[in-house]
């Protein structure tokens, strides 16, 4: 009886440790799961972080853009004003020629 009791006894500890690795064997799973999802989130929270960095860049550069054209079109009506004015002035100084010769 003391035998039968110890195989007994033994089958259920072979039992208990398969379960044991079984269970051991899922919270390893569970584990690489988890950090791997971790290790996404993290990636996805850099790649957003760069988005933004990006982004904001865009704005700055989209900003500097339309200063720069702004200021090129100012600049432009300040030349085609001294063009208009000292065509004004070179027709001035024509009309005077031809008076004079007269």
């Amino acid at each position: 009886m003391v035998l039968a009791e110890r195989d007994e006894a033994l089958e259920e500890r072979g039992i208990l440790e398969e379960e044991r690795d079984e269970l051991l064997d899922q919270l390893e799973d569970q584990q690489q799961s988890s950090q791997l999802r971790a290790n996404t989130n993290q990636q996805r929270i850099l790649h957003e972080k760069e988005l933004n960095i990006l982004r904001r860049k865009v704005v700055s550069l989209e900003k500097t853009l339309n200063e720069t054209k702004i200021n090129h079109r100012r600049l432009q009506d300040r030349r085609k004003k001294e063009l208009e004015s000292t065509l004004q002035e070179l027709n001035r100084v024509r009309a005077t020629n031809k008076q004079l010769r007269i």
